[in-house]
Formats: C-alpha cells, sequence, structure tokens
C-alpha cells in the first residue's frame, strides 16, 4: 500500500486547500472560518461590484 504524502506533487492541482483538508492540523490552526468569512465577503463584493455595473447607464441622458 503506498503511503500517503504531506505534500501535493509539484504541478498537482488541487480542487480545495490542503490547509483544509490536512489531517495533521486542528481545526484552530486552520482558521477555517476566517478563511470561509474572507471568501464570503469577497464574493459579496463581487456581486454587488456585478450588480452596480448592470444598473449602471452606459451613457448619461441628455438633461440641458
Amino acid at each position: 500500500m503506498e503511503q500517503p504524502q504531506d505534500e501535493p506533487m509539484a504541478g498537482a492541482v488541487c480542487r480545495i486547500p490542503h490547509q483544509i483538508a490536512c489531517p495533521g492540523l486542528k481545526l484552530e490552526e486552520i482558521g477555517l472560518w476566517r478563511w470561509l468569512d474572507a471568501v464570503r465577503a469577497e464574493n459579496a463584493r463581487l456581486a454587488q461590484r456585478k450588480a452596480d455595473e448592470e444598473a449602471t447607464p452606459e451613457a448619461l441622458p441628455e438633461v440641458g
């Protein structure tokens, strides 16, 4: 049976950060909730930016 590796092989593509899945770290060391809160805040910022861009007209109307 093959031994598990501590780190992914060079050039490997990971779908989740290694730190989240690492069995050698405790939840307090991972800071998972801070990381997740930061991801959610960034997603909210991007969604708000997209909504603001869609609400802004391409050209301002003539007013005078």
